[in-house]
């Protein structure tokens, strides 16, 4: 049996269940135009990261050859010419040419003094392309696993690189300022 009050009950809780046709636009439209806007936004985005990516990849082009440069003069200034040329690529691979036999040589075939050499070297020729010159440098126990030679070469280095800039230098250890004042060094102690 059909019962006409139960079919009207059911057909007004349709109704209520269901919005407008017109509402329902209005939302597809409010959805439509928000979607356009996160469409521009990532094309914005797409471009500003291809934008940064080129100018990256000049920036390493240009930086890279620098770069290069000013370690591998550091790092034959440090090791007393025993290396003299250094390679880094567009990924910060590093690697050294061994002199004597002119190949190319990972760093972790080296001694871990000739790799902190390296690893000085590197940070102070990127210091020395990002920091302004003459803004002071400060060295925090830096040349703790330094042999006596390397710890020679480095302070001979950074005295020539004092006449450019202020060096401040913390350490723990009492042997730079001995190996600073038999060179004759000018320098300033400070014991805290």
């Amino acid at each position: 049996r059909f019962n006409i009050a139960k079919a009207e009950e059911r057909v007004e809780n349709l109704i209520l269940n269901f919005r407008p046709l017109v509402e329902i636009e209005e939302d597809i439209e409010i959805l439509e135009k928000r979607k356009n806007e996160y469409e521009k936004r990532l094309e914005s985005l797409k471009l500003a990261r291809d934008t940064i990516e080129k100018i990256s990849k000049n920036i390493q082009r240009d930086f890279a050859p620098i770069l290069n440069r000013q370690v591998s003069e550091i790092i034959e200034n440090v090791t007393a010419g025993r290396y003299g040329e250094v390679k880094i690529d567009e990924n910060l691979n590093i690697s050294i040419v061994e002199p004597d036999i002119n190949t190319i040589v990972d760093i972790d075939k080296l001694s871990g003094g000739t790799i902190d050499q390296l690893y000085f070297a590197i940070r102070f020729g990127i210091a020395n392309l990002v920091i302004e010159e003459g803004t002071p440098l400060i060295l925090d126990d830096c040349f703790v696993q330094y042999d006596i030679k390397r710890l020679e070469n480095i302070l001979s280095f950074l005295g020539n690189e004092s006449k450019n800039r202020q060096i401040i230098m913390f350490t723990c250890h009492t042997r730079e300022s001995e190996l600073l004042s038999k060179h004759n060094a000018k320098f300033n102690y400070i014991k805290l």
